[in-house]
């Protein structure tokens, strides 16, 4: 599954996991989603990938997002919140 694919599916997804996607990230990017291990390891299924943001990041960066935003616009924005730390600057009509 890509990043893109489960912006569809964030709202149901549960909030004690995490995102784990492949390197350069981008919303394309293969994703595992699952529990963090308690001691920090990467899960057998997200081998290759790297840790991107916990479920509860993801939901909160996409209800900052205007209405009506693309699943490729969700995911870019999800992937500038795991690079950056913070949520992507939103343009706003005044």
């Amino acid at each position: 599954m890509t990043l893109i694919e489960f912006v569809e599916k964030l709202s149901t997804a549960e909030d004690a996991h995490v995102i784990y996607a492949a390197p350069r990230w981008r919303p394309e990017s293969a994703i595992h989603v699952g529990p963090e291990p308690f001691d920090g390891s990467l899960p057998d299924a997200a081998r290759g990938m790297t840790y991107l943001v916990s479920i509860p990041e993801a939901k909160r960066v996409l209800r900052s997002r205007p209405a009506g935003t693309s699943a490729r616009d969700a995911a870019r924005a999800i992937v500038y919140f795991g690079i950056y730390d913070c949520a992507e600057p939103v343009a706003i009509a005044v």
